[in-house]
């Protein structure tokens, strides 16, 4: 099941509700995460699982993602999943970083990010 959250920081930006993680019918497939481009300041979710990684749709620069406080880069190749009854272990996906992580509108380390929901 997915989980709904909300970004926003002290500064006054309000990244509004995100979709993350994967839903029932398509869990293991894919897996939405948080992520900046460090080139444009776009923000939004991207597929972690997807190999190339996906670029940011607005400039095409590469994507960031909020695993961290710091948002990196994912692996150059995501390990392929160890499927159990079609589902993805839970210790291959990644986890989000919930506070202190960097503004994509003020670039200091005050984005928090708080659970709002389930989706599935």
């Amino acid at each position: 099941m997915g989980q709904m959250v909300h970004a926003s920081c002290t500064c006054g930006f309000d990244g509004g509700t995100l979709s993350i993680g994967a839903g029932m019918q398509d869990f293991g497939s894919y897996y939405l995460v948080p992520a900046i481009c460090r080139k444009c300041g776009a923000f939004d979710v991207a597929d972690y699982f997807l190999d190339p990684a996906s670029p940011c749709t607005t400039c095409g620069g590469p994507l960031y993602f909020y695993t961290e406080a710091q948002p990196k880069r994912k692996p150059e190749r995501t390990p392929d999943l160890e499927l159990t009854d079609g589902v993805a272990d839970q210790r291959q996906r990644p986890s989000l970083a919930t506070e202190s992580c960097l503004c994509p509108a003020c670039g200091q380390f005050t984005l928090a990010f708080e659970l709002v929901g389930m989706w599935d």
